[in-house]
């Protein structure tokens, strides 16, 4: 199943990701058309939207619970998987560049707008008056995952509790509501704490450590393309895609829960 969607205000045609999902990126509209006078700016948004079309591409090529529920596939699948990924890229990146002298509030508000502007970059009518509803309940759980993300990196933790909501979000973009996120107060620090907020609606995607494992799989394929592709239109970036983003931590006392470091992402990233 592909989809190609119409995107975004860079000058040229460019298409990313194959497989299952593939983004078209068309010449520029008038609400985004400031990108024209920042080639950097439309790199670092592209770079998301590569390492999002990747990492989606790989969570149903590779965890068996978006598998499921990804059965055939549709347009608005594609579109979802694609666009929960893009926003986790934006958080990776936002971890690599954030000041750590800005207030929590001050992080928060800053990824809110990149957020925003990440996800207008999808071909979608903002005169609709669903549209920055939607846009704010996706970007609400981006910023869970942001937060758990990093409390998770802080603590030097295994990205277990991290892990069960990015699957949990993924399984939702492919078509299954399994958390009602309303009820998710992060951090977590374990999942009991999601039992006793009764915030599991279906708990069958969890039971099989393995789709944890692949699901953390995904995105770091993802954030690998993503620095490939940064790297390759910013030429005078001299770090290597594994510099630009930091590895995840692995606790050698928690296989269950460590990142692969094996992932195939060659084929996915749009080369």
């Amino acid at each position: 199943m592909k989809n190609k969607m119409g995107a975004s205000k860079i000058n040229d045609t460019k298409s990313l990701g194959i497989g299952h999902i593939e983004l078209t990126i068309i010449k520029p509209a008038e609400n985004l058309g400031i990108y024209e006078a920042d080639q950097n700016e439309s790199n670092f948004y592209l770079s998301c939207l590569t390492g999002g079309t990747t990492a989606a591409n790989i969570a149903v090529d590779s965890v068996a619970a978006v598998q499921k529920v990804w059965d055939k596939g549709s347009d608005y699948k594609a579109v979802s998987l694609a666009k929960m990924f893009s926003l986790i890229m934006l958080s990776q990146w936002f971890y690599q560049l954030r000041e750590n002298n800005l207030l929590e509030e001050q992080k928060e508000k800053v990824y809110r707008s990149s957020a925003w502007t990440l996800l207008s970059l999808f071909e979608e009518d903002p005169r609709k008056p669903y549209w920055p509803v939607l846009l704010d309940s996706q970007i609400d759980i981006a910023v869970k995952l942001d937060k758990q993300f990093r409390y998770e990196i802080e603590k030097d933790d295994d990205m277990a509790a991290y892990a069960v909501l990015l699957l949990a979000w993924t399984v939702q973009a492919a078509g299954d509501v399994v958390l009602d996120w309303n009820k998710v107060e992060v951090p977590l620090k374990d999942f009991a704490q999601l039992t006793q907020a009764q915030a599991i609606l279906n708990d069958e995607p969890f039971k099989t450590a393995q789709n944890l494992l692949d699901i953390l799989d995904a995105q770091q394929g993802g954030m690998m393309a993503m620095a490939r592709f940064y790297q390759k239109m910013c030429p005078a970036t001299k770090e290597k895609p594994q510099d630009i983003i930091k590895q995840q931590p692995v606790k050698k006392n928690a296989p269950k829960t460590k990142v692969s470091r094996n992932i195939k992402t060659e084929k996915n990233d749009g080369k």
